[in-house]
């Protein structure tokens, strides 16, 4: 799952580098100006703030209320490192990612041939089918063994109606 928001003003990175634990600026990387704090409680994640108040959470596995606890702490952070107008909004999740198990087997090649146009299958390349839903907008990575995995839902309401709508077109292709 991954995260944005929004710290509402300029962010001195380099003063909050020199006051944080765990966090690292360098502005001659080529990703430019990123300060990057690492959290290990409540769960092991990475955050990234611009210069413009921007922040981001990465490789975070909470959900989504957590998630806004976790944000609203770092940017409690920020205001402790001289930034007092520092104020958390805009919060949103933007990725999330779920898994299923289907409980049968899945032939692919039959899925990839009927729905070609909906899915993507290289089996030199990978050993899952990969299917584009346009609503809700997300991709599906289904493997032979039945187990499915959700990428870039908005949220769990919307990784359920993707496996709603796809479920009936796998049973079709089950061994």
């Amino acid at each position: 799952m991954a995260a944005t928001f929004h710290l509402r003003c300029e962010v001195n990175l380099q003063q909050c580098a020199m006051q944080l634990r765990n966090a690292t600026y360098n502005p001659r990387c080529r990703n430019g100006s990123v300060l990057r704090i690492r959290l290990v409680d409540p769960t092991p994640l990475c955050a990234e703030f611009w210069p413009g108040g921007e922040a981001c959470i990465k490789s975070c596995k909470a959900n989504a209320e957590e998630l806004r606890v976790i944000a609203r702490r770092l940017a409690r952070m920020i205001q402790k490192c001289g930034h007092p107008n520092a104020k958390f909004s805009a919060f949103r999740v933007y990725n999330l990612q779920a898994q299923a198990r289907l409980g049968f087997p899945v032939r692919l090649e039959a899925v990839a041939k009927k729905w070609e146009r909906h899915c993507m299958y290289e089996p030199e390349v990978t050993n899952c089918l990969q299917f584009f839903l346009a609503e809700p907008r997300c991709s599906l990575q289904i493997y032979g063994t039945g187990t499915v995995a959700v990428k870039g839902a908005a949220g769990m309401p919307e990784a359920q109606e993707a496996l709603r709508k796809v479920y009936p077109l796998l049973r079709e292709f089950s061994r």
